[in-house]
């Protein structure tokens, strides 16, 4: 923290400008809604301790905030979730060593209204970064209440599934790949999208880390429906529910690297799916 910020900070001033206002704060007001729309940065814990273990006050910036939570009183952050949790290793409790609060420079958006805002503005922050994967963009969009999300996690709890988010292998019946349902979703109609749900959660039930809810075979299932929308839903279903899972993926595994580099896993499923299935 630069003299400049905690003068800053003593003054009690703030700069308003572009719909935000720029402030210094304790670090310990801001919070990470990982809970709703965010992905946890304990996923991203190695890289974490290495910022602690090298943390630079220039390479910090601002935090992306919105507006102080009036439950709790804290400003959610938008971009910044892995340099706030490095800075409470390199900072426990958020104190310095003469016990004074570790200041931060926050933008807050002023123009958010709610979680709904929130969600919405943390992909805007953050479209560009690696760690933000499908599954969390997945999980803003539903924090968001967009359609086919809702729709997605409504078809997922009645099979008997759950999606997951973080890192390691799902649990039992845990979906990782919960944006590869949503692809599904917009592209397929209610009756083969119910049997996509219905053939991967009979086939994954009581399975942990099952490859059959893998995003390129959810993808692959997916396709090759689209490539059977004349065949009758009840033949599909019947085709679908007597095959072996394993086959199918036995065969994706088996393909040679030269085809894997020539064409996507996808389409390498929609082939086995149709080999299998006729």
């Amino acid at each position: 923290m630069s003299k400049h910020d905690h003068i800053y900070y003593k003054n009690g001033n703030s700069v308003y400008a572009n719909g935000k206002t720029v402030m210094a704060v304790p670090a310990s007001e801001l919070k990470i809604e990982h809970e709703l729309y965010q992905r946890d940065p304990k996923w991203s814990l190695p890289r974490i301790k290495r910022i602690a273990a090298s943390w630079d006050w220039k390479a910090c910036r601002v935090f992306e905030c919105a507006p102080k939570d009036p439950k709790d009183g804290l400003y959610p952050v938008l971009d910044g979730g892995t340099r706030l949790t490095a800075l409470g290793i390199k900072f426990p409790n958020l104190v310095n060593e003469d016990g004074t609060p570790v200041l931060v420079l926050i933008a807050v958006n002023n123009e958010l209204k709610g979680v709904k805002d929130s969600a919405a503005a943390f992909r805007g922050c953050n479209n560009e970064a690696r760690c933000v994967t499908r599954s969390v963009v997945y999980k803003s969009f539903f924090c968001e209440g967009k359609r086919n999300h809702r729709a997605v996690n409504k078809a997922l709890t009645i099979a008997g599934l759950h999606v997951e988010y973080g890192g390691g292998r799902p649990g039992i019946n845990g979906v990782k790949c919960p944006a590869n349902f949503v692809d599904a979703h917009s592209v397929l109609n209610s009756d083969h999208f119910n049997l996509l749900v219905d053939v991967l959660s009979v086939k994954h039930k009581g399975i942990a880390d099952s490859r059959c809810l893998k995003g390129d075979c959810v993808s692959g299932l997916t396709h090759y429906l689209i490539s059977r929308q004349t065949d009758s839903i009840s033949d599909l279903r019947r085709n679908l529910m007597r095959i072996s899972m394993d086959d199918v993926c036995d065969i994706v595994e088996k393909e040679s690297p030269v085809n894997r580099a020539q064409c996507s896993r996808r389409n390498a499923y929609v082939r086995a799916f149709a080999s299998v299935v006729g």
